[in-house]
């Protein structure tokens, strides 16, 4: 029974809210935003460990091969042109394109950043399946110089495919396959790599200008971004606040300007007729069992039986209770299309079904035995 068959559910979209009024928030004179991260990211690092709050700042601070614009279209990050065949791609990489050092971004850096992304180690390895050897070397089989990418010299990175995959230069835009420069990397062993602002090297738009840990994260335009003259703001700051209630407060007075909604805040918001909006945030939420040696829930049966009495309905609908959260059908998005109609249709998925009476009397059977 693949995982992918328990409670599975969609963050489809979440509802927020935007400011209309300059302040703190927003400050136009100063080209200044603030919003609020929920947590400390464990790490910036882009190999790890994952955190969707560490994705919030890395997605200003790295760039990829590919980026999306403004208009959530995909056009060229650090390269400037590819070419996508059915077993391979090849990319130019901008000669302009530097670290926040001012020194290259080159195709030896996204190599180095690959193969370790690539290892055992990375909890992540999975999302590189594309390229060739890449399973291999995710399980110790094959040495990290036998994934299927190669720098043909600083600025042209060729990559071999595992199958053919012609969504290969979006999925660059993901973290995973972010560059790293190696001689920075291996100043800072371990996970000391990315733990604070001055063990980190940025390519993106924006740099750390302070981190100070479980209070605040400043991010500041990067003078050496190849693209900076299209980068509107100078500076994004975020606090770290746990508390929703806290986040509405500081919307309403203008010192954040987006709060995310939940169960509890949503009527505040509401009778306040605050300003909202949803989007589609691409996150779909599942549980997984603990099936380690000696874990109850080891027992394949028994996590068959604990999915007959899971209604994604009712955690969607009743447990969160957040308006714009949607079931699931599948691991895959209801709204991600696929070559014709819906992905998860065309995959023929066939849903868990709910049967209360029939979960309940599996589960007292293989417990009392």
């Amino acid at each position: 029974m693949s995982f992918f068959r328990f409670l599975t559910f969609a963050l489809f979209a979440i509802a927020f809210s935007s400011c209309k009024q300059e302040g703190e928030g927003l400050n136009f004179q100063n080209r200044s935003i603030a919003y609020s991260l929920s947590q400390e990211p464990p790490t910036l690092s882009s190999i790890g460990p994952v955190s969707s709050v560490a994705f919030t700042v890395q997605a200003h601070i790295f760039e990829g091969l590919m980026r999306m614009d403004e208009n959530k279209k995909l056009v060229g990050g650090v390269a400037e042109s590819w070419e996508i065949k059915k077993n391979s791609a090849k990319f130019k990489l901008r000669h302009n394109a530097t670290w926040s050092d001012g020194s290259p971004v080159t195709a030896h850096d996204f190599v180095f950043a690959w193969q370790i992304a690539s290892s055992p180690t990375n909890e992540y390895n999975f999302i590189m399946a594309p390229i060739k050897n890449s399973a291999q070397v995710a399980k110790g089989e094959l040495d990290l110089d036998q994934l299927g990418v190669k720098a043909i010299d600083d600025h042209t990175l060729i990559v071999e495919f595992a199958y053919p995959c012609a969504y290969f230069p979006t999925l660059t835009t993901f973290v995973s396959f972010m560059p790293i420069k190696e001689s920075f990397f291996n100043k800072f062993p371990g996970r000391e790599y990315a733990s604070n602002s001055e063990k980190i090297l940025y390519n993106g738009p924006f740099t750390i200008s302070r981190w100070t840990k479980e209070t605040q994260i400043n991010l500041s335009k990067n003078p050496h971004y190849w693209n900076s003259g299209e980068v509107w703001l100078n500076t994004i700051k975020m606090p770290i606040i746990d508390q929703p209630k806290t986040v509405l407060n500081m919307f309403v007075s203008k010192d954040v300007c987006m709060a995310s909604l939940d169960a509890d805040n949503i009527k505040s918001a509401l009778q306040q007729r605050l300003p909202m909006s949803t989007y589609k945030s691409g996150f779909v939420l599942y549980v997984e069992y603990n099936q380690r040696e000696g874990r109850l829930t080891q027992n394949k049966k028994l996590r068959k039986a604990i999915s007959l009495v899971i209604s994604s309905y009712d955690v969607v609908n009743k447990v969160l209770g957040t308006p714009g959260n949607l079931t699931a059908p599948s691991i895959f998005p209801s709204w991600l299309p696929g070559s014709e109609g819906d992905l998860h249709r065309e995959y023929n998925f066939v849903p868990n079904p709910v049967d209360y009476k029939k979960g309940s009397s599996r589960i007292c059977v293989i417990c009392n035995n």
